[in-house]
Formats: structure tokens, C-alpha cells, sequence
């Protein structure tokens, strides 16, 4: 117990930690997307200085210090730095450049934007000029909340059909079995039964499955999507390591799928319609 105790304690001290983060470089902007563990409530604050903002970001830990260089216009440079019970991101921009922060509807992701100023509408825009601390603002995505609310319909509605076509399968194969004179004294599954092979959870709202039906098994994610990310025949795994293999050669897509819930709608859709695409190969 004193063991777990001191495991636990540095989440306790710090908060929320940052499991992901990820750097999109558009043309008109640079957004930086942070996913954290638990939902994020702490402050976050910035500091301008010439040709560098500092943001700071309480009660929040990360692993190990990033850095990443950047070929764009609004940002140069990202620094993410652990300090005490703080993270602290320093960006290197040019003066043009200001940031906009926005949350999502659950507080588990943060997006920070970089842009001109001139893009920034003046109830979010921040100083250039200033170098003290100042509260940046956050927003609840309504836009995230309504798609929130879809995702859970459709999942509730994917279960029924599921229980439905199990339950209809069952009765189809019941109706199908006639008594004979002479019984078979082996004995065969089902295999129009749908199975679990192996299963693991990606976040609290996502799992990876590996989902066995008739001769054929399928990699799915169930969550805030149902998504079939690859079919298997003669390759079928058959323990637990070659599963974790093959998870690791989707690590990749699976990155970008829990990323889905945290950008804007227009590029989500865009993400969600590649997966469609190739679970249709």
C-alpha cells in the first residue's frame, strides 16, 4: 500500500498530466492540441516578451520536456517545459503573432492557437504589447457538446442493433436445428457467433477489440465511434503479444482517431471520413 501511495502521489500534487500532444501547421494559423488524463481546471496564464510568449499552465505535469522547431510564419520554436507544479510552453513568434486558448466541452483537451492579430476577434484577443501576466480566455465548444451528444445516440443505437442481430442470429440457427433419429455425438460452435478475441482499453471512453466472426477477424474501436480499422483471415492473432503487435504498426492511426474529439468539426469530419474509407477496403 505504501508503494502505490508514493506512485500516486505526484498526480495527486500535480493535477492533471499531459498524455499527447500534437502540432497542426496550417496556412492561416499553427494550433497546438494538449489531451490530458483527467479534465483540465487549473489557470492558464502567458507572459509576452519580445519575439517569445510564455504560457503557463497550474497543476499540470508532463513526462519529459518537448521541443519542436516549426517552418512557419506565426511560430518559430515550441518548448514544453516540467517546473514544480507548472508546465510551461515557450513559443517563439514573431511580434504579428497572438494566441487564442479554447477547451473542449469535457476539459480533457486544450487547444492553443497561434495567429495574427488582425484574425482574432477583440473579446478574445490577447496584448501583444503587454508583458505581464494575464488570464488567457477559454470557451466551451457548443459545437463538440452537440456532436458529444450524437456520438453517444449512435453508440446506444450501434448496441441495440448488435444485441438485436445476435439475438436474431440465435433464433435463426434454433429454428434451423430439426430433431433426428440418430444424433451426432460430436460437438461444433457456433461460428455465426460474434466473439471477443482480445480487447484494450484506449482511453476512458475508447477500446481497441479484436472481434472474431464467422472466418474472418476484425481490429475495431468502440467508443465515441464505432470504426473498422483492418480485416484478417490467415493472420489471424493468436496471443496476446501478436495483438499488441499489430497494435503497434496502427499506432499511428490510432493517435489520430483519439484525436478526433479535439479539433475543429470540419477537420474532424475529415479524419472520420478517411477511417470510413479504408474500413471499406
Amino acid at each position: 500500500m505504501k508503494i502505490i501511495f508514493f506512485i500516486t502521489l505526484p498526480l495527486w500534487l500535480f493535477g492533471s498530466q499531459i498524455l499527447n500532444y500534437n502540432i497542426y501547421n496550417r496556412s492561416d494559423r499553427v494550433d497546438l492540441m494538449l489531451t490530458f488524463d483527467t479534465p483540465f481546471d487549473g489557470k492558464i496564464l502567458q507572459q509576452r516578451h519580445t519575439g517569445s510568449i510564455l504560457i503557463k499552465l497550474d497543476n499540470v505535469s508532463i513526462e519529459s520536456p518537448k521541443i519542436k522547431n516549426l517552418n512557419s510564419k506565426f511560430l518559430n520554436k515550441l518548448t514544453i517545459t516540467p517546473i514544480g507544479s507548472q508546465v510551461q510552453i515557450l513559443a517563439n513568434i514573431p511580434d504579428t503573432t497572438v494566441l487564442k486558448a479554447s477547451k473542449t466541452s469535457d476539459s480533457y483537451g486544450l487547444r492553443l492557437r497561434f495567429l495574427k492579430a488582425k484574425d482574432i476577434q477583440k473579446n478574445v484577443s490577447v496584448d501583444v504589447k503587454s508583458s505581464s501576466v494575464n488570464s488567457l480566455p477559454t470557451k466551451q465548444d457548443t459545437i463538440l457538446q452537440d456532436n458529444y451528444k450524437i456520438v453517444v445516440f449512435i453508440l446506444i443505437l450501434g448496441i441495440i442493433i448488435i444485441f438485436w442481430l445476435k439475438r436474431s442470429l440465435n433464433n435463426s440457427i434454433n429454428k434451423s436445428s430439426k430433431p433426428s433419429l440418430f444424433k451426432s455425438k460430436s460437438t461444433t460452435t457456433d461460428s455465426n457467433e460474434a466473439t471477443i478475441r482480445f480487447q484494450k482499453p484506449l482511453d476512458q471512453h475508447n477500446s481497441v477489440m479484436m472481434l472474431d466472426y464467422a472466418d474472418e477477424s476484425y481490429l475495431v474501436i468502440v467508443g465515441n465511434n464505432n470504426v473498422v480499422l483492418d480485416k484478417f483471415h490467415d493472420s489471424k492473432p493468436v496471443s496476446q503479444d501478436e495483438f499488441e503487435s499489430i497494435l503497434d504498426t496502427k499506432e499511428s492511426e490510432l493517435d489520430s482517431y483519439l484525436k478526433l474529439d479535439n479539433i475543429d468539426k470540419v477537420e474532424s469530419d475529415e479524419i472520420l471520413q478517411s477511417y470510413k474509407e479504408r474500413a471499406s477496403v
